[in-house]
């Protein structure tokens, strides 16, 4: 029997997140080096995001490159004008499981 092996890559950036429409998700590109399609990758703010913003997810969307979706969960646009420290952790599963 074998298994996965995962390898893992942890960054720290600061982000500017992009306006927010009204109940909508907006992504922000992010560049996290070594990042590639298909990897899993987890992203967590180290301060509270902006009153009635959320972390929607996260996705590799080319090599090197991030896409961070926050969710707008008011009735109004939200304009972050804060920047933001985030810890990106990048998971890489090699090899099969049987």
């Amino acid at each position: 029997m074998s298994g996965n092996t995962c390898s893992y890559r942890h960054i720290t950036t600061d982000l500017v997140i992009g306006a927010c429409a009204a109940m909508a998700v907006t992504e922000t590109a992010v560049t996290i080096p070594g990042a590639a399609v298909g990897d899993n990758v987890v992203a967590n703010c180290r301060t509270a995001l902006t009153a009635g913003c959320a972390v929607a997810g996260c996705r590799v969307s080319a090599a090197n490159t991030v896409q961070l979706g926050v969710l707008n969960l008011t009735a109004a646009p939200i304009d972050p004008a804060d920047t933001f420290d985030f810890d990106w952790t990048v998971i890489r599963a090699t090899g099969n499981a049987s």
